[in-house]
């Protein structure tokens, strides 16, 4: 990380029943394994806002979707290409481990493709797609759910 930069980072957290608190934090590379992090001031931190582009035409491009989210056995993932080239999707787990390669192959300009993605073999939990195509990546968090 670099000084003045931003970083996204997202947060998950299910609320339960009240009391419940949610802290950012970060260590040094070098810091031992066990020392605690450094919290991050909530005044260092600011919402997510998409691209003003994107709120000046009043909706988002959506290059990849996934129905039914969360899914209890298969979901249907659909993305559409912008420019002709190699594009790939994979599932990863939330520990960034590549779990299955879903699609691997050339594709043309302004295509749409479909993958369904098998849970049955699967931990139920949160899972994220990603697609690179071209020099783009998108990302789409699926949730397994029995």
């Amino acid at each position: 990380m670099q000084a003045g930069q931003k970083y996204y980072v997202e947060a998950l957290h299910k609320e339960a029943g009240g009391g419940d608190n949610l802290v950012i934090g970060w260590r040094l590379p070098t810091s031992a394994t066990n020392a605690n992090p450094v919290v991050i001031p909530g005044s260092a931190l600011s919402p997510f806002v998409p691209s003003a582009s994107r709120q000046a035409v009043g909706e988002e491009i959506t290059h990849l979707q996934a129905a039914p989210n969360p899914f209890s056995s298969t979901t249907t993932v659909t993305f559409h290409t912008e420019t002709a080239g190699k594009a790939q999707l994979d599932l990863f787990d939330l520990s960034g481990i590549q779990i299955q390669s879903l699609f691997e192959q050339p594709v043309l300009a302004s295509e749409s493709h479909q993958v369904v993605v098998d849970g049955h073999t699967l931990p139920e939990g949160l899972y994220l797609l990603r697609l690179v195509q071209g020099n783009k990546v998108y990302h789409l968090k699926v949730m397994l759910a029995r």
